[in-house]
């Protein structure tokens, strides 16, 4: 990513001068305020903020106070708050309840503040990777979700057509289960058995015409076959149902032959 935006609030020139000394050779944008309304104003202004290192004592608006403010802002900015070892008590409880990410204690050696600054980062980065990922998921599920809406309508509106069509339809599984039979087909006066969803085929299909039947399930191939059923003749188109990946099973188209 672009360089890093690192917003340091003091209200001491020497520690903002020491802290840019400190900071030149690394690779982040400095930015520096010398007291917590000067630094809300920052950040108001500044949506790409992502470390915000504050001291704890300072006039009119102490750190954690300000550190609160600045997380209604900027809430993905990682928040640090800088003080001394008297003052760390009262700084715990806004580190436990998630107000403040980190403490650094005064007086500091350049090791002491470097090496931390870095973890923040890598922090912010971590959490800003995540959110881009739980985004990108949604996204994927709003229109995965839209897509499965899309298909539902479509095969609910198939199904309809094919309910409606004049001439018996009867849909087989690929483990020989009657999965579809239409409104014709239900009333299909030549068949000899009562047909029922969720059935096998051997228990309601005429032993020659679940033989051919299964062979075709075997082969998984299309044709037509001449069936006679109660002394009337029919052509049985038969076609096999597959996606790209997978085999479905076969629909059967009755016709009576003239």
């Amino acid at each position: 990513m672009n360089r890093h935006n690192v917003l340091f609030v003091d209200d001491e020139i020497n520690i903002l001068n020491s802290i840019k000394r400190l900071l030149r050779a690394e690779n982040y944008n400095l930015i520096t305020a010398t007291n917590g309304a000067e630094a809300l104003s920052v950040l108001e202004k500044r949506e790409d903020v992502h470390l915000i290192i504050s001291d704890y004592r300072m006039p009119k608006m102490d750190g954690i106070e300000f550190l609160l403010k600045a997380k209604e802002i900027r809430p993905f900015a990682v928040r640090v708050i800088l003080s001394g070892y008297a003052d760390s008590s009262s700084i715990v409880n806004a580190i436990n309840s998630g107000k403040i990410y980190y403490f650094l204690t005064k007086p500091w050696q350049g090791y002491d503040i470097k090496v931390p600054i870095r973890q923040c980062l890598e922090h912010h980065d971590l959490l800003e990777e995540n959110r881009n990922l739980v985004a990108k998921l949604s996204q994927y599920n709003k229109e995965l979700q839209i897509e499965v809406n899309n298909r539902t309508h479509s095969l609910e509106f198939a199904q309809q057509i094919l309910m409606r069509l004049p001439f018996p339809i009867i849909g087989i599984g690929s483990e020989g289960m009657v999965a579809f039979v239409n409104k014709a087909a239900f009333n299909f006066s030549a068949w000899p058995f009562l047909l029922s969803l969720g059935k096998n085929i051997s228990d309601v299909f005429p032993d020659k015409l679940e033989k051919t039947v299964c062979q075709y399930l075997e082969n998984k191939r299309s044709g037509t076959e001449k069936y006679t059923l109660k002394e009337k003749t029919f052509y049985i188109r038969i076609e096999p149902l597959e996606d790209a990946s997978s085999f479905r099973g076969l629909i059967l188209i009755f016709e009576e032959a003239t």
